[in-house]
């Protein structure tokens, strides 16, 4: 039965002995046919195109596979590998065929928008998310903190054309907040708006339809503190226990 895999070596070269040593050791003499050139009863030599040196390593059905040389690093087992893998040196005899052309190079994609905050689960009960206006978007705040001065700053445009809602206190657990009647839910400063409409992205598409005659009729939703708070939305008023907040 023939193997798929000759070696050719002489007695006398000590790589090609190590060779056969680690066939044996690998249990590979079924894969590899050791022939020793400087036997009297061998008849067989390697191809001439495979040039000088031993140990040589050729791939049976493909004589232009080739491996020259033993190292115990790679093994015969690697070696193996790369002459079944195709992975073998072609013989210096055939010019090796053309190089593959590049393909088109991929046209850029557009930049991506930067990671908002995650969306945490609200604390609030899904009725005051319902009853909050829709396409606004509601920042809890505390005229103590620092950060929500920031925010106040940061927005300061979009308060003013009524897209955020500024309210102070709240039943949430840290200033600012963020909140709509979607059921979206974010705590704490975002770097920007971009951010922020990441978070709360529906609030960004009823800000870009929104008239000045909305943005009035929302303001005169907001009712002054009294024992009760009430949020408005475009179609009916709510009204929930007082949470000590108030318009600013």
């Amino acid at each position: 039965m023939s193997k798929p895999i000759k070696m050719f070596g002489t007695s006398s070269c000590p790589h090609c002995v190590a060779a056969k040593k680690a066939i044996e050791d690998e249990r590979m003499g079924n894969m590899i046919q050791i022939i020793m050139l400087d036997d009297p009863k061998n008849t067989e030599q390697p191809p001439k195109s495979a040039g000088n040196g031993v140990p040589l390593f050729i791939l049976a059905k493909d004589p232009t596979k080739v491996v020259k040389g033993f190292n115990k690093q790679k093994g015969i087992k690697g070696i193996v590998n790369e002459l079944m893998n195709g992975t073998g040196s072609p013989t210096p005899g055939r010019r090796p065929g053309p190089m593959p052309r590049p393909g088109p190079m991929p046209r850029p994609g557009p930049m991506p928008l930067p990671a908002g905050p995650k969306n945490k689960p609200s604390p609030l009960p899904q009725e005051h998310h319902d009853a909050m206006p829709p396409g606004t978007i509601i920042m809890f705040i505390m005229p103590t903190c620092g950060f929500c001065k920031q925010a106040m700053s940061m927005f300061a445009n979009e308060i003013t054309n009524g897209l955020i809602v500024p309210l102070e206190g709240g039943p949430v657990k840290a200033f600012p907040s963020f909140a709509t009647n979607l059921g979206t839910f974010s705590e704490g400063l975002p770097s920007n708006l971009n951010e922020l409409l990441m978070a709360h992205p529906i609030a960004e598409g009823y800000a870009a339809r929104r008239s000045m005659a909305n943005k009035r009729m929302r303001e005169n939703y907001i009712s002054p503190p009294s024992s009760k708070y009430s949020y408005y939305n475009a179609y009916a008023k709510v009204d929930y226990p007082n949470w000590n907040v108030g318009t600013l």
